[in-house]
């Protein structure tokens, strides 16, 4: 019986043993449970408040783009305008270029008669003065220049800014993918399987990291009751042990042949408590590996997080969306000094349209005043001749009065008696200046070009 007492003590020892250690064990697991539910919290915030950012980022791009492709749209759409003033503009040059003005039209001036050198002819000097012209020698060709360089100049700034927009959307879209990309390698979650969670569950949906600890800790409990209740056992067996070692006279027949019965089938067991209680603690302690190598998974991909956290708060916005402001200022300016551009580039191909059309209703304009002095002359060269006949009627009435009654008359009854008849001239005003004549080709060329203007209105 001896020995019986000394392997209790011993196994109760042992059992002792492994009831503190899954004590602890327990505590352990609960502390890194606890810290591996925090760390999961930590991990949804950071998850959550990354999502969030690269949804601003992306508004913030998408911002940037429509600002590029709206700025672009409008650019095209200018640029194709310009192209049809432009084009509207040389037309009208090229009209001006092709109308020569008649050389009765191209008299040379008092001043520029004195201008030719004396050494020189009239003719060759009027030849010089008088040389072929077009309307648009009456363009400012200068300024004309002047003007599309000016537009040219306007339409580089513009694309300028069009271009530091396209920059500035590119530069931060690429920033944006390489964020979203960054944000797409990042590792899952870990999910925690303990080795004691039933097969049910392994197969099915994975359960959340608050309900794996619960699960843990009630399997955990149970552990430790089961530990309490073998360690009772293992105690109750050392006591029966004692008590047939130092008390066992005091003791009935019956009932120490009872005890030591009880202790016999106890002792063959108790190898078998021992195994059932270090098993027990081998599962606390796969518990503990499995939940701590969990925490330090949480804890690697809170790192993760983190360092890609820092990348998104790295990143500047404020610059872009100054530089925007900034591209959106001066771009306003640009459109209007464009628009300015324009509209003086509207109005010089409408002035050089209105001046050709000017110009062949002056040619009509000659034309019919040419008409009014030829009618004018005519009329005067018929009237000078009715003058003439009147005259002559007149002296034929004289003469024959003074041969019948001249005789008669003293000459001092009235002096005018033998008066000739008033004559009549019809001439031109001496300053008067002479409307020169066109040619037929000249005046149906304006004719067909006018009738064309009319029906365009």
């Amino acid at each position: 019986m001896l020995s019986h007492f000394h392997a209790a003590k011993k196994a109760l020892s042992r059992g002792t043993l492994s009831c503190h250690k899954a004590d602890q064990l327990t505590k352990d697991t609960e502390a890194n449970l606890q810290n591996a539910i925090h760390l999961q919290q930590h991990i949804t915030h950071l998850r959550e408040a990354l999502h969030a950012q690269i949804h601003t980022l992306s508004l913030l791009a998408h911002t940037f783009r429509g600002e590029a492709r709206a700025g672009q749209t409008l650019f095209d759409g200018t640029l194709r305008e310009l192209d049809g003033l432009d084009g509207q503009l040389n037309t009208a040059l090229a009209m001006l270029k092709r109308a020569r003005l008649p050389r009765v039209l191209v008299q040379p001036s008092a001043q520029q008669l004195e201008s030719v050198s004396s050494g020189s002819s009239l003719e060759t000097g009027n030849s010089a003065i008088t040389r072929s012209k077009t309307l648009f020698d009456f363009a400012d060709d200068q300024g004309i220049e002047q003007l599309k360089g000016g537009l040219r100049q306007a339409v580089d700034d513009l694309q300028e800014s069009q271009e530091q927009l396209a920059s500035l959307y590119a530069t931060f879209d690429g920033h944006v993918r390489a964020l979203d990309k960054t944000l797409a390698l990042l590792p899952t979650d870990p999910i925690l399987l303990l080795p004691q969670i039933s097969q049910s569950h392994r197969q099915g949906d994975a359960l959340s990291l608050s309900a794996t600890a619960e699960t843990c800790r009630a399997q955990q409990a149970e552990h430790l009751v089961s530990l309490a209740e073998l360690l009772l056992s293992l105690s109750q067996h050392y006591d029966h042990t004692q008590t047939l070692s130092t008390s066992s006279a005091a003791l009935p027949q019956d009932a120490r042949a009872e005890l030591r019965e009880v202790v016999e089938e106890d002792a063959v067991q108790l190898e078998d408590v021992l195994a059932e209680m270090d098993e027990r603690v081998v599962d606390l302690e796969e518990d503990l590996t499995f939940v701590t190598n969990h925490v330090a998974a949480l804890q690697q991909v809170t790192q993760q997080l983190e360092e890609a956290f820092s990348v998104f708060e790295a990143l500047d916005i404020d610059t872009p969306v100054h530089t925007l402001d900034d591209i959106r200022a001066t771009r306003t300016t640009r459109e209007m000094t464009l628009d300015m551009r324009r509209e003086q580039l509207l109005g010089l191909a409408e002035q050089f349209t209105q001046f050709s059309r000017s110009y062949d209703a002056l040619l009509l304009e000659i034309d019919r005043r040419a008409q009014h002095d030829a009618a004018v002359d005519a009329l005067m060269e018929q009237t000078q001749r009715q003058l003439e006949q009147l005259q002559q009627q007149e002296m034929a009435e004289r003469a024959a009065f003074l041969s019948m009654h001249g005789a008669s008359l003293p000459e001092d009854i009235w002096h005018g008696i033998r008066d000739s008849p008033a004559g009549w001239v019809m001439q031109r005003e001496q300053d008067a200046q002479t409307t020169p004549v066109l040619s037929q080709s000249v005046l149906q060329a304006a004719r067909s070009r006018h009738a064309q203007w009319s029906q365009s209105r």
